[in-house]
């Protein structure tokens, strides 16, 4: 408990310091067509994640696995900064998946592959998440809070990492006074692989449900990069294009207030962690494919949810209509109905980080 509570002090500490030296390097994220914010966000979430998520690797059973972490970081602070090509941000994801399963003593190929998968997998899925201010950091609090229950091999790494998510939280909420960015996203993502790994890479490689349970602790990130590989691969679209088709914008392009979107989301969430967590925990196999089936069907839904809005095609706004009155011979009730309703129209959207992109 002692740790815990020094990672979430540490994260709230350091982030005003992050916050402050991403002003002044201009490690910033400026307004453009898939970003809505007015003004210049700081974008060195990662780093202020960092010092409470390396307290949890030191005390942990693995201290080693904090090298991982620190090259996932900087693999993600590089793309925030370079804009790395898509090859050699896969490779960097893979290399990093492959030490970690390593670290984490994986005893055959199948669990350094599976590793690998997961931290690619993830670090893009939490990536697509973080496109509204405390989804990513939210969501990925509830995972790790889940991973540290079923994840004895890593309990201490994965308690700090969510102790620090939460730290974070105080200055991503709602206006964000800072952004996780890559490096945050990368790190996230990869710690909440770790901590689906960390419980099979011992394990028995032919035991198909616990592995099925504890993809729960990802639900919602695997949900949506699902569904948009799915979306966009229908559509013939690049699967690197970032767009404002994800579950979170359709149900904000539609009036929803941001902060109510991601309280769902993340409850959402957090159910299936804690489905997963107890159908692990228990050995119940059944329930932990049947966590895996409701995830497709929430994979599913999302595909063929009413369409949000494609950045290449916004929706114009109604046209205004100038009162007149109505004409000789002509009722008022008339007049209206030529004129359509006056409401006047509210352009939904949210910002998107440029780890929006998949891969």
């Amino acid at each position: 408990m002692a740790a815990v509570a020094v990672s979430l002090a540490l994260t709230v500490a350091a982030t005003p310091g992050c916050i402050l030296l991403a002003r002044r390097t201009g490690a910033m994220d400026r307004p453009g067509p898939l970003k809505p914010q007015t003004s210049p966000t700081p974008y060195l979430g990662g780093l202020a994640l960092l010092p409470g998520i390396a307290v949890g690797a030191l005390v942990s059973d693995a201290p080693a696995v904090l090298v991982p972490l620190v090259l996932v970081a900087l693999l993600g602070l590089l793309d925030d900064v370079r804009d790395l090509p898509v090859g050699g941000r896969l490779l960097g994801e893979a290399a990093v998946g492959v030490a970690g399963a390593v670290v984490l003593g994986a005893s055959s190929w199948q669990a350094v592959l599976g590793t690998a998968a997961l931290v690619v997998v993830l670090v893009n899925a939490v990536n697509l998440v973080d496109g509204v201010d405390a989804l990513a950091a939210g969501v990925s609090a509830c995972g790790l809070a889940g991973a540290a229950f079923v994840a004895t091999e890593a309990r201490a790494l994965m308690a700090c990492a969510a102790a620090a998510c939460v730290g974070f939280l105080v200055f991503n909420r709602p206006p964000a006074r800072i952004y996780l960015g890559d490096a945050g996203a990368y790190l996230l993502g990869t710690l909440l692989a770790f901590g689906i790994a960390a419980p099979l890479v011992h394990g028995p490689t032919s035991t198909l449900g616990p592995a099925l349970g504890l993809c729960g602790l990802a639900a919602y990130p695997l949900v949506e990069i699902a569904s948009t590989l799915v979306r966009r691969t229908l559509r013939g679209s690049p699967l690197s294009r970032g767009d404002r088709e994800h579950v979170y914008d359709r149900w904000m392009v539609r009036g929803v207030p941001p902060a109510r979107v991601v309280l769902v989301l993340i409850v959402m969430h957090a159910v299936f962690v804690m489905a997963a967590s107890v159908a692990v925990s228990l050995e119940a196999d059944a329930a932990a494919v049947g966590v895996a089936v409701a995830l497709g069907v929430m994979t599913g839904v999302a595909v063929v949810f009413p369409r949000g809005v494609n950045p290449g095609h916004p929706p114009r706004p109604r046209e205004e209509h100038v009162a007149t009155p109505p004409s000789p011979g002509r009722s008022r009730s008339a007049a209206r109905s030529a004129h359509g309703p006056r409401r006047p129209w509210r352009p939904g959207g949210t910002r998107r980080s440029a780890g929006s992109r998949i891969p």
